[in-house]
């Protein structure tokens, strides 16, 4: 299934570690991951810190 898709542009030293990324992955796991399959993983480990940080009390957020 074809999806509408976006660019997202990054720098070259982040490109090429997200090409990195991959091939470790395609070493270590046999398993192909795609660029935008470790963008997606970025976001959803960004979202949950965000959400476990949310759910601390404001102080405790501050750092106080």
């Amino acid at each position: 299934m074809n999806r509408p898709t976006r660019t997202v542009r990054v720098d070259e030293p982040t490109h090429r570690q997200l090409h990195e990324l991959a091939e470790r992955y395609r070493r270590e796991w046999g398993r192909h991951v795609s660029l935008a399959d470790l963008v997606r993983m970025g976001l959803t480990l960004l979202l949950a810190d965000i959400d476990r940080r949310e759910a601390q009390p404001p102080e405790v957020r501050r750092g106080e």
